[in-house]
């Protein structure tokens, strides 16, 4: 029998079955990196299917946004309005009134705009019959609405820039209708 020294024990080769056609100590199957390997591969998966989603989110948001920002950043084709035949320069300064009153968000409402027009076609159709006082009475009434409108709290109606074109076209036909009478 051979006693076997501590510096001897040190020196020992371990002893390890190999498996056939391997060279080198045996090794254990790595359940631990199969099983490592597998959560890693579940996490991955999870995670691209995380971002799929988001991006799909993220993509659909941007269409939406893009949908609504250009329905509300292209002005509103209401058919255009047009003053009947009547003295000149009056109906050229009516159209030239009617025109001021188109829609174009965010400077005028659609339904200021609505408002506005429809008080200048009645204005017009009063001047196409040559009802002079009706067509100064409704002048002044629309003169009266805009005020109203430029006074508004919320101040969302009419812009200031656009109240002063229409308060140009308006003193344009005040002046129209003081040299016809």
């Amino acid at each position: 029998m051979s006693t076997v020294t501590e510096g001897e024990n040190m020196k020992r080769p371990t002893t390890s079955t190999t498996n056939p056609g391997q060279s080198g100590p045996a090794t254990n199957p790595p359940t631990t990196a199969v099983a490592t390997s597998t959560s890693e591969s579940a996490a991955r998966r999870w995670l691209g299917l995380r971002i799929g989603v988001l991006a799909v989110l993220v993509v659909g948001a941007v269409a939406f946004s893009a949908a609504v920002v250009s329905d509300v950043s292209q002005p509103a084709t209401a058919p255009m309005a047009t003053v009947p035949p009547m003295v000149q320069p009056l109906q050229d300064d009516l159209q030239t009134l009617l025109e001021s009153v188109k829609p174009n968000p965010p400077d005028l409402s659609p339904s200021t705009t609505d408002q506005l027009q429809a008080a200048v076609t009645e204005m017009a159709g009063h001047a196409a019959d040559e009802d002079y006082a009706a067509t100064e009475s409704d002048l002044d009434d629309l003169q009266n609405h805009l005020a109203e409108l430029l006074d508004s709290p919320t101040g969302t109606q009419i812009s200031q820039n656009r109240g002063k074109t229409v308060q140009r076209a308006i003193d344009t036909v005040r002046d129209d209708l003081a040299e016809l009478k």
